[in-house]
């Protein structure tokens, strides 16, 4: 759920994966710069307000996680699987 109470569902299908910030900066400054369509040799800034990245479809599908946000992964019997919020 989105700080305006705004609710989406996406649907990542058999495997997701989950690059945090904190967890694997290396991996996550990455796919910052490719979410924004920064070249790696780029000088750039990160913001802050993103934490963390989704990927599924095999990184075809990337979904950011951004801070003040709330975010869960759910199994398809609509209980929690995990709790990705910052």
């Amino acid at each position: 759920m989105k700080k305006s109470g705004v609710r989406s569902q996406d649907c990542l299908g058999n495997s997701y994966v989950s690059v945090m910030k904190d967890g694997s900066p290396e991996e996550f400054d990455k796919l910052l710069r490719y979410w924004n369509g920064v070249e790696p040799d780029v000088n750039f800034k990160d913001d802050g307000r993103i934490y963390g990245f989704i990927t599924s479809d095999g990184g075809n599908e990337i979904h950011p996680l951004y801070v003040g946000d709330v975010y869960y992964i759910m199994t398809d019997n609509g209980t929690t699987f995990e709790n990705l919020t910052h």
